[in-house]
């Protein structure tokens, strides 16, 4: 998603700056706002539907975008960035687990909506495999989410990297994926 766009810079105690700088977009967050590049640094904006103008608030500086890749039952598999942890909730519609098996690569691991809240939905034959060697699983239902842990000795850890380019085209060719290249709605 990034685009360069023009933008007000505003701040408490600064009030609105004079003049628009230039911003990259890096992504859009669940909430409607956007995750913006100003000067190597991330931040919060909002767009006013009305003019179209952005404007980035420059208390509010965040982490850069998360980016996964989402593989629906279908076997499609969309990039995302997601800007936080509630915006993966937001994406499976659900409470999830994230679960490593020996049957994903280090140092990747999957999200999936938790066992109880999946009844009736579609199988995914991609999350259902690496599930397999998960006790607890016998069906993944719904979409997944492909990630990689910052620490992949760590089972436990729950630290998360953005995938690469190089990441996603090794999980795409390593399950046989349709690698949909356009924004996803969901």
């Amino acid at each position: 998603m990034k685009q360069k766009v023009k933008a007000t810079l505003f701040g408490l105690g600064q009030g609105i700056l004079d003049g628009k700088v230039e911003v990259t977009i890096v992504s859009k967050m669940s909430d409607g706002g956007f995750v913006v590049e100003y000067e190597g640094v991330h931040y919060q904006a909002i767009r006013k539907p009305e003019s179209g103008e952005y404007f980035v608030n420059l208390d509010s500086k965040v982490n850069p975008p998360l980016t996964i890749l989402l593989v629906r039952p279908d076997r499609s598999a969309h990039v995302k960035d997601i800007t936080d942890i509630v915006e993966l909730r937001c994406i499976l519609h659900q409470n999830y687990d994230i679960i490593s098996t020996r049957r994903l690569p280090e140092p990747y691991c999957m999200a999936r909506k938790e066992e109880y809240a999946c009844i009736g939905l579609p199988v995914n034959d991609v999350g259902s495999w690496i599930a397999l060697s998960d006790e607890t699983c016998l069906n993944v239902e719904g979409d997944v989410i492909l990630m990689k842990r910052k620490t992949p000795t760590d089972p436990k850890a729950t630290v998360l990297a953005s995938l690469t380019e190089k990441n996603i085209q090794y999980l795409v060719e390593h399950f046989d994926l349709d690698f949909v290249l356009e924004d996803d709605p969901a």
